[in-house]
């Protein structure tokens, strides 16, 4: 059978096909609003630029239809290898002896036979389902109106007048929608349909399997993070009758919405449990355990659930940029970058905290390609930060050394300065400024430390070098520009003198 692992690399095929089309789609929003902020106000048509736009979306149109038809002919080769993996799983499981065996892939019986296809057929429809929709034009629409807006009124800052629209346009990204009326992003749409496809064709020939070997239970497979409501029935035997009275009493049956466990078949009183008591009670732990990350605290397993949430948003801001840089806006292209980046430390931070694998596939879009943000644009002082010296000295934080503080911490607030004084509060030992990411970026030390071999200069200063084995580098001498700025602190011929 696909383990998850296979399942998700699968998926990168599909993904990619659906990211394709919707990079065009956004290529061609943002060339058309380009276009009409270059033309006059007496050219500007509403109707016409409407029907462009309605051009556009038809294209698009035949692309995903294309996709789907390639998808479907994949899938039938997908399938048929779930099926084959199935079936050698089983012959393992149950002994090849209770199936007849020919050279090469699996023989396959003609109730497998059938379940292939009618599963195909199913997904099949699934993708024409898809193919048939509507594009949700709205926000292209609305862009479009914004566009042609601003170049009516003679807008002199044709994309600020813009921007938003297109910032909204890119969030949607490339958004399908069902005769129900309800919406979804085009690459989540498939992957729900590959993924269903895949999973129920998996238990449904599983079944079978069950049937055909004589089994008369099943088995639920078990995972280190699972969710609470199936939480206390993985990795655990049942009869088949038993196990079809659970499913009616769950308000989310195993095998559907989105759910990852797979029913073994198994003959009970012979076939032993996968796992023991143990493991179960240990991926119990794993998943329950309450993880506190900025003052909230969650289950490990609902910590997946924000990775979840943060990859989509991720994948939304890339949309934004790829729009933005099409359509010409390049501050607003910075500005998706710099929530992209944000959104990066956070998926990081909670994946690291949670004890959580990064799954960086799940934030890939086509065409994307990052850029500096403004602010890492913006000229850096001498110590690598953004405000100004004088300015995060009359902001900086000032510590009194004791018994339980001894040294300054290593990290503190961006672009800011921390000084620590001695015990009795009156005289600044040490003044760290820190960069605009919050590390130690500098530290001035207002003493020889009573060693002035060592310290030649009295007062002296120590750089962080954070691709260095040992960040902090050994003492150096103050140059005129680090006079200028501690002087509060650093005075030549007082603290500080010249290297002999």
């Amino acid at each position: 059978m696909l383990s998850e692992r296979q399942l998700r690399a699968l998926l990168v095929l599909f993904d990619e096909r659906m990211q394709v089309i919707t990079s065009q789609y956004l290529t061609a929003m943002g060339e058309h609003i380009k276009n009409i902020g270059s033309l006059l106000p007496s050219d500007v048509h509403r109707l016409t630029e409407m029907r462009r736009s309605g051009l556009n979306t038809e294209r698009i149109q035949r692309e995903i239809v294309k996709s789907a038809e390639i998808s479907v002919a994949d899938l039938n080769t997908v399938f048929r290898a779930v099926a084959e993996s199935n079936q050698q799983f089983a012959e393992q499981w149950f002994g090849s002896s209770r199936t007849p065996r020919v050279k090469g892939a699996p023989q396959l019986s003609t109730p497998i036979e059938r379940s292939i296809k009618a599963q195909l057929r199913v997904t099949a429809q699934a993708f024409k389902n898809l193919s048939q929709t509507t594009i949700q034009s709205g926000a292209y629409q609305n862009a479009v109106d914004a566009a042609v807006r601003a170049v009516q009124s003679g807008v002199t800052d044709y994309t600020s007048a813009i921007r938003n629209a297109v910032r909204e346009a890119g969030r949607d990204g490339l958004r399908v929608q069902y005769p129900s009326g309800v919406t979804r992003r085009l690459d989540t749409a498939v992957r729900q349909n590959v993924l269903d496809g895949v999973r129920s064709l998996n238990n449904d020939i599983l079944q079978q399997l069950g049937n055909e070997y004589g089994a008369d239970g099943i088995e639920l497979s078990a995972h280190a993070l699972c969710a609470e409501d199936h939480l206390p029935y993985q990795g655990k035997q049942f009869s088949t009758e038993d196990f079809a009275q659970l499913q009616n009493t769950l308000e989310r049956p195993f095998g559907q919405w989105n759910c990852r466990h797979t029913m073994f078949p198994i003959i009970l009183g012979v076939s032993k449990p996968v796992h023991s008591d143990e493991e179960l009670a240990a991926y119990a732990r794993n998943s329950q355990e309450l993880i506190e990350i900025d003052g909230r605290a969650k289950t490990r397993y609902e910590w997946t659930q924000e990775q979840r949430r943060i990859e989509t948003a991720i994948r939304q801001q890339k949309d934004i940029a790829n729009l933005a840089k099409a359509s010409g806006d390049d501050t607003l292209r910075r500005e998706a970058q710099a929530n992209i980046n944000a959104l990066q430390d956070r998926y990081a931070q909670i994946s690291k905290a949670a004890g959580l694998a990064e799954q960086p596939q799940r934030m890939n879009v086509a065409g994307f390609r990052s850029v500096k943000t403004a602010e890492q644009l913006k000229p850096k002082t001498e110590y690598g930060t953004m405000k100004s010296y004088r300015e995060m000295l009359s902001e900086r934080t000032i510590l009194r050394k004791s018994s339980s503080l001894r040294s300054l911490p290593m990290k503190g607030s961006a672009d800011s300065i921390t000084d620590l004084l001695d015990e009795d509060g009156v005289i600044v030992l040490q003044r760290r400024v820190y960069d605009r990411s919050g590390k130690a970026s500098v530290d001035f030390d207002t003493s020889d430390h009573k060693r002035p071999k060592l310290h030649p200069t009295g007062a002296h200063k120590h750089l962080y070098d954070y691709e260095s084995k040992n960040p902090r580098s050994g003492w150096k001498p103050l140059s005129h520009y680090d006079l200028a700025q501690n002087k509060d602190i650093i005075q030549e011929g007082v603290n500080y003198h010249d290297a002999p």
